[in-house]
């Protein structure tokens, strides 16, 4: 078996190929265990040549979909039978959302006719609720772009299924933190020629004109307050 840089595919992706593989007990296995027990059954010595071997790529291997032109290569598939959410953070105001719907649970959610919904919550620090708000997702989306308003919070997705009756929580995320703004937190920084230039020239663009960005309106607005006064 060929596997393309195996210690890159994701839970489900392992847990796929042990199942497809019948390795004992896989369920039950952690990623550490996975990767080891797949491996095992690798000849070290076989490459994408051999015509036997069965191989799995996914869309962020290395060798990518040139790999898929092999005899016997398969790809991974899109979904899993386990449902999962995380949250992967872009940058201090934003995340990333990504998620999949086992099968038998995706089929009982559409009988249902439920709204999917996407919860992002900002949490105290006893990681209890503090603030929320949802967005309304497609059935068949698998991903999105979340804001994290709330500064200086730990925050968390939930999937979550509704119907006219109930709220169901299908999986929640791991913890991201929204840290503050530096430079909006030390005003006095920008009283100083050396500081504010330094601070602020990756700020403005070609034209002169200043970054669409949070932050940047933050700053923006802090330095206009302390040159009033």
């Amino acid at each position: 078996m060929v596997l393309i840089n195996i210690d890159r595919l994701s839970d489900s992706e392992l847990k796929y190929i042990a199942q497809q593989e019948e390795i004992d007990s896989w369920q039950n296995l952690s990623r550490e265990e996975l990767i080891e027990a797949i491996e095992e059954i690798y000849d070290a010595d076989r490459t994408v040549s051999d015509i036997n071997a069965a191989k799995y790529v996914n869309s962020i291997s290395d060798a990518g979909s040139d790999v898929l032109q092999f005899p016997g290569v398969r790809p991974l598939p899109q979904s899993f039978s386990d449902s999962f959410i995380h949250m992967v953070q872009r940058d201090s105001c934003w995340a990333l959302a990504f998620w999949n719907i086992g099968e038998n649970l995706r089929n009982r959610i559409e009988s249902l006719n439920a709204q999917l919904v996407i919860k992002t919550c900002a949490l105290s620090n006893k990681d209890k609720i503090e603030e929320s708000y949802e967005i309304e997702v497609g059935m068949h989306d698998t991903e999105w772009t979340v804001e994290m308003p709330w500064r200086y919070k730990n925050y968390k997705l939930q999937l979550i299924a509704r119907t006219v009756t109930r709220d169901e929580i299908i999986c929640e995320s791991g913890t991201v933190y929204c840290a503050g703004c530096y430079v909006a937190d030390h005003p006095e920084l920008l009283k100083k020629e050396d500081s504010f230039k330094l601070l602020i020239s990756p700020l403005i663009a070609k034209d002169g004109s200043v970054l669409a960005n949070r932050d940047v309106a933050l700053i923006t607005e802090t330095y206009r307050k302390e040159t009033l006064k």
